[in-house]
């Protein structure tokens, strides 16, 4: 999935562009400066990324990650195309591959028209519209991608998803009893719930506690001690191990 994280933090939006090359073969360099998000109005075409071969048609979506080493991105196609791509940064981690995201033809080509259309026109505090549309079309993406469990399914998650809600950044933190109140099976309660939010339970939390995590981090006024107390984690030197290993760096070096 794109969107992992219920917090994205777009730093800066670098260009927005509508590309309608006349050659159907182009090969780009690795190592990309920017993340992009493309979307496909017109034409097929196939992109290989890192190994990964996509193929793209009307209406669909490619996450291009920045600063991947890769001497064979290319694209393909089989008539002309075009597409519209948004070129930005963010403060929080993003996938290291590319993802398609399929779509219906005309399902998010007005929110990229719309987007492109403020871009170039840059009429005034036409950069914060732009970032506006933006957050407002990941968060259409995000919406997407959710997964689709049925709702009596979902009903058995209400009283667990509460208690996550109300006490992932508790020290006492009791998987017991999120999991008692849902009144299933662990092995069951893990399937629906996996089947719900692409991930285990356990994975869930603790992706809740780093968020919270980060925030406080951001703010600069707690230690890192601190910081690890109030995330519910029994001891700094365990924070610190599940930080890095969610983050890539140590919390001391977050924002760095």
């Amino acid at each position: 999935m794109l969107f992992e994280n219920e917090i994205l933090n777009i730093s800066r939006i670098n260009n927005v562009i509508h590309y309608h090359p006349k050659e159907l073969s182009h090969k780009y360099p690795g190592n990309l400066p920017s993340y992009e998000l493309t979307c496909y109005i017109k034409g097929r075409s196939k992109v290989t990324f890192n190994g990964k071969v996509i193929n793209m048609s009307p209406g669909d979506m490619i996450y291009i990650p920045k600063g991947v080493e890769d001497d064979n991105y290319t694209v393909v196609a089989s008539e002309p195309f075009a597409h519209y791509n948004i070129y930005f940064d963010t403060d929080s981690p993003m996938p290291k591959e590319a993802i398609h995201i399929s779509a219906k033809p005309d399902e998010f080509k007005n929110h990229f028209e719309k987007i492109y259309r403020v871009w170039i026109g840059k009429g005034t505090g036409y950069y914060y519209k732009a970032m506006s549309d933006t957050y407002e079309l990941f968060e259409l993406v995000r919406k997407k991608q959710a997964r689709y469990i049925p709702k009596n399914k979902q009903e058995f998650l209400l009283a667990s998803e509460e208690y996550i809600s109300n006490h992932y950044h508790d020290a006492n933190f009791d998987y017991e009893k999120m999991v008692k109140l849902s009144g299933l099976s662990y092995s069951y309660f893990k399937k629906i719930f996996i089947d719900k939010y692409g991930c285990p339970p356990v994975k869930y939390v603790n992706n809740l506690k780093i968020q919270r995590a980060c925030e406080l981090i951001m703010s600069e006024k707690f230690s890192v001690s601190e910081i690890a107390e109030m995330c519910g984690f029994e001891n700094v030197y365990y924070f610190s191990n599940v930080f890095k290993k969610y983050k890539g760096v140590s919390p001391k070096n977050y924002k760095m």
